[in-house]
C-alpha cells in the first residue's frame, strides 16, 4: 500500500478505515517490510501456467473458478426467461409484461447496491452461500407452480411465481452477483491476482456459453422440470463452498493459505493482510 500511494501519512488513514481502529501499527509494520522486501512493493505477475502448475495457488485459483462457474450456472438467466410467462400467468397484460421485465432488472440493480453494504457487515461466504440455499429451495417451488400452472393459467398461481422470481434474483444479487468478482483478489497474493482473476472469468464465460447452448434444447425436452437441473449444480456448489471457501472479511491472506493448509513459501516472509490489499 505505501509503494502505491508514495504516502505514508494517507496510507495510514487508509489502514485506519479499513480496521476500524486507530491501532494500525502492527499492519503499518507489515507493509513497511513487504514493501522493503519486493522492492518498493512491485512484484512480478506469474502467468497462468505458473498458476496452474502452482500447488501453491491451487486453492485460491479452483475457489475462484467454482464461485464464477457457480454464477454462470446458478440459473439466473433460465429464471428472466420464465419471467415473461409468470407475468402473464399473473394476469399482467401482454403490453406491460416489458415494463414488468424493466421493473425486474431495476430490482436486480438495487439489490447489487444493497450488497455493497452488506458485504463488509455479514462476509463474503454467508452472503454467498446461505442465498444459494434459499435458491435451492426457490427452483424446487418454481418447478411445481411451473408445472402445475402450465394448462391452468391460474393467476394467483401466477403472480405467486412472481414472488418466488422476484426472491431469486434478490438472492442471486446479493451474493452470486458481486461477489466472485472480488473474491479472487482477497485469496491471492498479489502475483497471482491478475492470472486467477482471469482464469475466473474464462470460467465464467464457459458456463454462460454452456447455458445458451444446452438450456433452449433442456427447457424444450423438460419444462418447468428444467429448473432441477439447477438445483442439482447450485447444490454442488454450496457443498463444495461450504467447506472449501474461507471467510475474507478482515482477514488476511495467511489466514486463508491455512484454512486450505497451504505451506508458507517463504517461513520468514510477513504476508500482507487481504484487506490491505484490496
Amino acid at each position: 500500500m505505501i509503494g502505491t500511494y508514495n504516502n505514508e501519512e494517507q496510507a495510514i488513514i487508509d489502514l485506519k478505515k479499513l480496521r476500524g481502529t486507530n491501532n494500525v501499527q502492527a499492519d503499518l509494520e507489515l507493509i513497511r517490510e513487504q514493501t522493503r522486501q519486493t522492492g518498493g512493493g512491485k512484484t512480478e505477475s506469474l502467468s497462468i501456467p505458473q498458476v496452474l502448475t502452482s500447488a501453491h495457488y491451487r486453492w485460491p485459483m479452483l475457489t475462484t473458478v467454482v464461485l464464477q462457474f457457480a454464477q454462470a450456472l446458478s440459473g439466473v438467466n433460465a429464471v428472466f426467461f420464465y419471467s415473461s410467462k409468470m407475468f402473464e400467468k399473473a394476469g399482467i397484460p401482454k403490453g406491460y409484461i416489458p415494463y414488468a421485465n424493466i421493473g425486474t432488472g431495476a430490482i436486480n440493480v438495487l439489490a447489487t447496491i444493497v450488497s455493497l453494504f452488506l458485504i463488509e457487515k455479514l462476509g463474503r461466504k454467508k452472503l454467498v452461500i446461505y442465498p444459494m440455499i434459499v435458491m435451492i429451495f426457490v427452483f424446487g417451488v418454481l418447478t411445481a407452480l411451473v408445472e402445475y400452472n402450465e394448462s391452468r393459467n391460474n393467476a394467483v398461481l401466477g403472480f405467486i411465481s412472481v414472488i418466488f422470481i422476484l426472491l431469486f434474483i434478490v438472492c442471486f444479487a446479493v451474493g452470486l452477483g458481486p461477489i466472485p468478482f472480488l473474491y479472487g483478489s482477497e485469496v491471492c497474493r498479489p502475483e497471482a491476482r491478475d492470472s486467477v482473476q482471469s482464469l475466473g472469468l474464462i470460467a465464467n464465460y464457459i458456463g454462460n456459453i454452456l447455458l445458451s447452448l444446452f438450456f433452449p434444447m433442456l427447457n424444450s425436452m423438460l419444462g418447468g422440470y428444467v429448473f432441477l437441473i439447477f438445483v442439482l449444480f447450485v447444490a454442488a456448489h454450496v457443498a463444495f463452498l461450504w467447506f472449501k471457501m474461507p471467510e475474507t472479511k478482515n482477514k488476511s491472506i495467511e489466514y486463508a493459505e491455512q484454512f486450505w493448509k497451504i505451506p508458507v513459501k517463504n517461513p520468514n516472509e510477513k504476508l500482507l493482510p487481504a484487506t490491505a490489499n484490496a
